[in-house]
């Protein structure tokens, strides 16, 4: 179900067209709803049918389960602001956010937060104008890229997406052997560029957590987290973190594991 049912609760005068709330009140006769508009030139009071509010709110968990699945990314999907900013996942060494919405009165902070993630592809409901006019980022619309099929169910457009982001690797790309030297170095580029997003991230909601007066801490991610990221698997992982050649990714992962040593940290993300 892509929509939940929902009672309004504020609707317009019928009078004056005033905006105005609902209230329900009890005379001992059952609950009544009535609305009462506070314009200085109107002050009317009506009864309202209950049924006449009722409106529909989408459901942002099962749109963006659909799109996660529709890009092939494992669920991992993690509120970044509470129901403002979604992470989905990672897909083709980017990270894909959904933004339920963008006032020009939020943009600075917007900007701040996606400053050092510059590969990071945003999805938004419909205003991607703003985003696009003052962010680098690759913008989706979910109603330009998203259809019903004849069972309505959503459907998202993968070919637009990858026109502009990168289609991923073909499936021969993928299971080619590589040598193993040349593999594990690139399992350590990889978890290198991984931690340092998640030290981005870190820093980032700090940050904003902080300005709010309620800091907080991201832990790092588990070695088991890391390889489900990376899709390898998990004693690579620790071969990787084991290996001479990974000074980058070891410093990474162990000056991460608390708070202080997040301005350290921040010297290597900027």
């Amino acid at each position: 179900m892509y929509f939940d049912r929902i009672i309004e609760k504020y609707i317009s005068c019928k009078y004056c067209s005033a905006h105005g709330e609902i209230f329900w009140h009890d005379f001992g006769d059952g609950p009544v709803c009535m609305f009462g508009c506070n314009e200085h030139h109107c002050r009317s009071t009506h009864k309202i049918d209950p049924e006449t509010i009722k409106g529909w709110r989408v459901n942002d968990t099962v749109i963006l389960r659909t799109l996660v699945e529709s890009l092939g990314m494992k669920e991992n999907i993690t509120e970044v602001v509470t129901d403002e900013i979604w992470k989905l996942g990672r897909r083709q060494r980017r990270e894909y956010f959904f933004i339920r919405s963008v006032d020009h009165n939020d943009l600075p902070q917007l900007m701040a937060m996606f400053a050092n993630q510059s590969k990071a592809v945003l999805f938004t409901t419909r205003d991607t104008d703003t985003i696009r006019r003052f962010m680098p980022h690759s913008c989706f619309s979910l109603y330009e890229i998203g259809t019903l099929d004849e069972e309505y169910r959503i459907v998202f457009d993968l070919e637009m997406i990858d026109s502009v982001v990168g289609a991923p690797p073909s499936v021969d790309e993928e299971t080619a052997p590589k040598p193993l030297r040349a593999s594990r170095a690139a399992s350590i580029e990889l978890l290198t560029d991984i931690m340092k997003d998640h030290i981005r991230a870190v820093c980032e909601h700090a940050d904003f957590t902080g300005r709010n007066g309620d800091f907080r801490f991201i832990p790092r991610p588990t070695q088991t987290k890391l390889a489900e990221m990376a899709k390898i698997p998990q004693y690579e992982v620790s071969r990787c973190l084991d290996d001479k050649r990974a000074d980058m990714l070891r410093l990474l992962w162990e000056k991460s594991e608390d708070s202080g040593n997040l301005e350290f940290l921040r010297h290597f993300v900027k």
